[in-house]
């Protein structure tokens, strides 16, 4: 008798183990699920565009309201071609996400126009940026060598 109670409050542990079980595992599906919408995605990486842009103008900003001497370095034919290439590479990127998604259905034009001035001032005209592309090529091509 005092068996059976046994394997009988044993089997309500583990009925209760088995549905703890699946409902952490059920919560966090869904937290994933959330977590790689379209609506999450797009606004976690608006959120890093926007502090990149951000930071790009801190840095540039800094180096220009600091003492130290400034060396103006002429831009060659081919660097000129790689900022190009790394900024259509990427508003090829970004349009494609924009125009790919709902979240962004009513203002599709506002986000395009809005991350490609980013784009514009980050790859093309500010120097943190450009720097920052040119070490990332530099790096590249030591890999392929």
């Amino acid at each position: 008798m005092h068996t059976i109670k046994t394997i009988s409050y044993m089997n309500t542990i583990q009925n209760d183990l088995i549905n703890i079980t699946s409902k952490i595992f059920f919560t966090c599906l869904h937290n994933l699920k959330i977590l790689l919408s379209d609506n999450f995605l797009f606004f976690a990486l608006q959120a890093v565009f926007l502090f990149i842009v951000v930071f790009a103008y801190i840095k540039d900003w800094r180096e220009n309201h600091s003492n130290e001497a400034i060396l103006h370095i002429k831009i060659n034919e081919k660097t000129i071609n790689l900022f190009y290439a790394f900024y259509f590479g990427l508003t090829g990127i970004i349009v494609a996400i924009i125009l790919a998604i709902d979240v962004t259905k009513d203002f599709r034009i506002f986000w395009i126009i809005l991350d490609n001035f980013g784009l514009i001032y980050v790859c093309l005209l500010n120097k943190w940026g450009r720097n920052s592309i040119l070490r990332g090529a530099i790096h590249i091509e030591n890999i392929r060598d």
